[in-house]
């Protein structure tokens, strides 16, 4: 099967995945709701078993993934956070920023080099996030609403860190060190740790947990299921092509999630984020092209 086909039916399970995470939001915050997929996605994994090889992964390696997944916890619950708290077709456009961090990333530690559409392609999105945040006859709305919103600020710390962790997944899945089935399952093992320990030291532990389950176990069930879908193309897609072009095909959620979020939740200003959120997605096919 193409990537292209593996790349599009992650952006699909995002879509889907974010809506439902921002319904659920509205009754748990952020570290429970998490805390509880992370040990949904684990159980679901259990099923995987079977088709598990770990024969390319020493101790220094498994440490590797374990920090790397603590990174990803705490960009997903950063994520989380905002999704409760902000417009989810606001939340959505502002993650077209993630391949800008991978980016530059990639320069640092991959030893890549930057090309002019790349540097142009970030010209686009930060366009793009003047139209999504602007306001007539206030050019600098936007800056003043970025420095205003600490949720925002979750949004980028999140993407900083979701840039840094997707560096390790591609180490691990281009260099065959792990197949995407083995890497899912080692990954969910690892975040359902961590998010008992964080929920444990923050809240009130399982007690947390099986309220959780009581409140919306059956929807987070079926949100675990999309996220191991999602996960599961995207590094499929990743181990058959660069992630520079899986990554703009996977950002199309972003539509996705701007028109139907935006209008199951009644947000406003849709037909702009639409056309910011296209300005967007323009900058990151030329960042990854």
């Amino acid at each position: 099967m193409n990537w292209f086909w593996f790349a599009l039916a992650s952006a699909v399970f995002i879509s889907i995945e974010t809506i439902l995470e921002k319904k659920v939001l509205k009754k748990e915050h952020a570290m429970q709701f998490s805390a509880v997929l992370s040990i949904a996605i684990f159980i679901i994994s259990l099923i995987f078993l079977p088709y598990l090889n770990f024969d390319r992964l020493s101790v220094s390696l498994l440490l590797l993934m374990y920090f790397n997944s603590w990174i990803a916890a705490a960009s997903f619950l950063l994520v989380s956070k905002a999704i409760r708290h902000m417009e989810v077709s606001l939340v959505s456009p502002f993650l077209s920023f993630g391949p800008i961090f991978i980016l530059i990333f990639s320069l640092l530690f991959l030893k890549e080099h930057a090309t002019n559409l790349q540097v142009f392609g970030i010209f686009f999105v930060i366009i793009g996030t003047y139209v999504l945040q602007g306001k007539e006859h206030d050019f600098l709305a936007p800056i003043k609403n970025i420095i205003k919103s600490r949720y925002i600020h979750y949004i980028f710390i999140a993407l900083i860190l979701n840039g840094l962790s997707s560096i390790v997944d591609r180490y691990f899945l281009k260099s065959n060190l792990a197949d995407p089935v083995s890497y899912l399952f080692l990954l969910s093992t690892f975040l359902a740790i961590n998010y008992c320990i964080l929920i444990s030291v923050f809240h009130k532990g399982f007690k947390e947990i099986n309220k959780g389950f009581q409140i919306n176990g059956f929807m987070i069930l079926i949100i675990a299921v999309l996220v191991i879908l999602s996960r599961l193309a995207l590094y499929q897609g990743v181990s058959l092509a660069s992630a520079f072009l899986v990554e703009p095909v996977k950002r199309t959620s972003v539509l996705f999630v701007v028109l139907l979020g935006g209008a199951i939740f009644h947000e406003r200003f849709l037909f702009k984020k639409f056309i910011a959120s296209l300005i967007m997605l323009i900058g990151v096919y030329l960042i990854t092209i």
